[in-house]
C-alpha cells in the first residue's frame, strides 16, 4: 500500500469510475457563503439571548457564552437542541433555516464536485446538508440528479442502480418539510432511509468530506459499514471524537488538506 492516501484514492476512483461514494457535511457548502453547523449554532444561540433578555442587539460572543454556560439546562446544547429550543415544529425551522440559504449560489466546492459527476467518476452522494446547492452545480452541467429526503420519495424514484446520479439527503431539505434535525429526528432514520443508507455504506467506497461525525444515526451506520472498498476521511488537521473512532472503526485513511476545495482539486489532478 502507498504510504500517500491521496494517491490510493485517486487511483482507485480513476481505475473504477462510480464504486465510490461521497459523504457530504457542513463543510462543504462554507465556501458559498453557507454557515457551518457550528456558525448556525451560535447565531441560534444568540436568538435565544435576544428572546430571554428582550434585547434587539445581540452582545459580544463572550458574553452570549457566558450566559449559555450559567443556565446549566442548556449548558450542553447540542445544535440541533438549541434550533429545537427556537422552532419546535418543522414549518418553524423551515423558515428559520431557509434565510441562511435563499439567494446563494454553488461555491468552488460544489462545482468541482459536480465536475467529477460530469466525469462519471461519482455518482452517488450522501449529505446532511438541507440547501440545494449540490443540485443546482450538477444541473448546470446538464446532470439532472434523483434526489430523496424521505421514505415516500425513495418508494417512487427510480433506483439507485438505475440513476446517472444519486443524491440521497439524510436530513431532509428545507424547502420540504423533510427536515431532519432535531435531536430525535436526526438519532434514528426513516426505515428505508436507514435501509438506503447502510446500502450506500456496504455497497461503495466512502469519502467524507466536511463532516464530524456527529450525527447518531449516520455513526451508527459508519459503525456498521461492510465494504471491500476503502474509506477515506478528509479533514484540516488530526481527526478528533467521534470522527476519530469512526476511522478507525472502519479501518480508514485520513487525507489532510486545509479545505475541501483543495483536497477536491487535488483528487481532479490525480484522476
Amino acid at each position: 500500500m502507498t504510504s500517500d492516501p491521496m494517491v490510493s484514492l485517486a487511483a482507485a476512483v480513476a481505475e473504477a469510475p462510480g464504486s465510490y461514494a461521497f459523504l457530504l457535511g457542513w463543510g462543504v457548502p462554507s465556501d458559498a457563503g453557507v454557515p457551518t453547523g457550528q456558525e448556525v449554532f451560535w447565531r441560534a444561540v444568540a436568538d435565544l439571548y435576544r428572546t430571554a433578555h428582550g434585547a434587539e442587539e445581540t452582545p459580544a460572543d463572550e458574553e452570549v457564552a457566558g450566559w449559555l454556560t450559567e443556565i446549566s439546562r442548556r449548558a450542553k446544547l447540542t445544535y440541533s437542541e438549541v434550533l429545537e429550543e427556537i422552532a419546535p415544529d418543522a414549518p418553524t425551522r423551515q423558515a428559520v433555516l431557509a434565510k441562511h440559504f435563499d439567494q446563494v449560489e454553488p461555491g468552488p466546492t460544489y462545482e468541482l464536485i459536480a465536475q467529477l459527476a460530469d466525469r462519471g467518476l461519482v455518482r452517488v452522494f450522501v449529505t446532511t446538508n438541507f440547501d440545494r446547492l449540490l443540485e443546482r452545480a450538477l444541473q448546470a452541467r446538464g446532470i439532472e440528479p434523483v434526489v430523496i429526503t424521505s421514505d415516500a420519495e425513495l418508494a417512487t424514484a427510480p433506483s439507485r442502480e438505475h440513476a446517472d446520479c444519486y443524491v440521497l439527503k439524510t436530513h431532509g431539505d428545507y424547502l420540504k418539510e423533510t427536515i431532519r434535525n432535531a435531536p430525535a429526528e436526526v438519532a434514528a432514520l426513516e426505515p428505508g432511509m436507514t435501509t438506503e443508507l447502510q446500502a450506500v455504506f456496504d455497497g461503495y467506497g466512502l469519502v467524507v468530506v466536511g463532516y464530524s461525525g456527529s450525527d447518531e444515526a449516520i455513526s451508527n451506520a459508519l459503525r456498521r459499514r461492510a465494504s471491500r472498498h476503502g474509506l477515506y476521511w478528509i479533514a484540516r488537521a488530526e481527526l478528533r471524537e467521534p470522527a476519530r473512532g469512526l476511522v478507525e472503526a472502519g479501518g480508514g485513511r485520513l487525507i489532510v488538506r486545509q479545505s475541501a476545495s483543495e483536497f477536491l482539486g487535488d483528487l481532479e489532478h490525480g484522476t
